[in-house]
């Protein structure tokens, strides 16, 4: 089977780490798989053509070239990308076309017409998005996928949350499935070593630590974390927290009058996040998921609990789905929840918590992990030939 996976690019984040899984995961198991991208230069690129998987670059460029910037204004930038992706998927010829996100399904979308031999499936990998926070083309993408929604032999969701806030928008429904992100449980675990070694470097004692993790985003819902924080020290003073983020630097800039004000400035870690994620989460005693929007399927949950950290989340996606019984849902933009939250799980006993602990790390071995998701993809799209044929 050929597969034949389109993205904006490989960026460090959640949705292109499970793209690179999934791609991975089903070379593993003997398929032919490439990958297009519309922009060039993300950090996974080497990694993923040092593993044996073709990359093929479609044109775009993050650039301030005047050229550029006027073949963009009239939107000719696009029209450069649908023909190098048609060529592209002429020469390789795959059985399906699996488009990740909004952008890459648009394309796909247009372009299916002229690939009568390649199945089009789509995927949704976000809930509840709000675009007033955004530019006024990702309005225009959103409204484009829902009208397209026919378009495609399949669309993939990777959670519950996400499905039903797509068919509510007007998307079309009878097409849409469901199949979880996995977690990387090799990659991602326990490692004692590494929590010495990480809590060392931030000059943490006795203190417990609770972590946020995520780009600096409206949808992370940062400001609710630290007015979380300044309720959470009032009624424990041995708590540190530790916002974690590819940015590091802009997010202390970002948020330091907000921090100041609260008067939690020497309790918070500003920590960059494009290190070993596996060592940050094993630093950590508790994990939050703060945001307010936006989440499908939010990989830093599942990464947290497989590292064997307890979470409290707030209600976005399938967040809830992916904690189960191990952890605490709360009311998004909810500080005061959030705090209760986390002093629940900081009132427990050691034994309690460490019961804790084996139990969220259960919980994704036994029902979210990289194998179980790139079976249920291999089985889908084998029942999409099968149908072909």
């Amino acid at each position: 089977m050929k597969i034949f996976f389109l993205n904006s690019t490989l960026q460090i984040g959640g949705a292109e780490r499970q793209l690179c899984e999934l791609a991975l995961g089903l070379r593993d198991r003997g398929h032919e798989v490439a990958i297009g991208l519309i922009f060039s230069g993300g950090a996974w690129e080497k990694e993923i053509e040092a593993k044996g998987i073709k990359i093929f670059w479609l044109g775009k460029h993050y650039t301030n070239n005047r050229f550029i910037k006027l073949l963009r204004i009239f939107e000719l930038d696009h029209f450069i990308v649908a023909l190098c992706l048609l060529r592209t998927l002429k020469h390789e010829q795959p059985d399906v076309l699996q488009c990740w996100q909004t952008s890459s399904n648009i394309y796909g979308a247009l372009l299916k017409p002229y690939l009568s031999q390649t199945y089009l499936t789509w995927g949704i990998r976000c809930s509840d998005i709000m675009p007033v926070y955004y530019e006024p083309h990702c309005r225009r993408l959103y409204f484009l996928e829902r009208k397209f929604s026919r378009i495609p032999e399949l669309i993939i969701s990777n959670s519950n949350a996400g499905k039903e806030y797509f068919i509510r928008k007007g998307g079309y429904g009878e097409n849409v499935i469901v199949i979880p992100n996995g977690i990387n449980v090799e990659q991602f675990h326990p490692d004692l070593s590494c929590r010495e070694e990480y809590r060392k470097q931030w000059g943490v004692k006795k203190e417990k630590v609770i972590g946020i993790v995520g780009r600096i985003d409206p949808m992370k819902g940062h400001e609710t974390f630290f007015h979380s924080a300044s309720m959470i020290v009032r009624h424990n003073t041995g708590v540190l927290f530790a916002c974690i983020s590819p940015e590091a630097e802009v997010a202390r800039e970002k948020f330091h009058s907000l921090v100041t004000s609260l008067g939690i400035e020497g309790k918070v870690l500003w920590v960059s996040g494009r290190g070993d994620m596996v060592k940050i989460y094993n630093a950590l005693d508790i994990f939050c998921l703060a945001s307010h929007f936006g989440e499908g399927w939010p990989n830093v949950v599942g990464e947290a609990m497989a590292c064997g950290v307890p979470c409290v989340v707030t209600d976005v996606g399938d967040a809830g789905v992916i904690v189960g019984d191990t952890g605490i849902v709360v009311p998004r933009r909810n500080s005061s929840a959030l705090a209760e939250g986390c002093l629940k799980l900081l009132s427990l006993s050691d034994e309690q918590f460490s019961l804790l602990k084996s139990k969220c790390r259960q919980r994704i071995v036994e029902n979210f992990t990289v194998e179980q998701m790139v079976e249920r993809y291999e089985k889908v799209y084998s029942n999409l030939l099968r149908n072909k044929k």
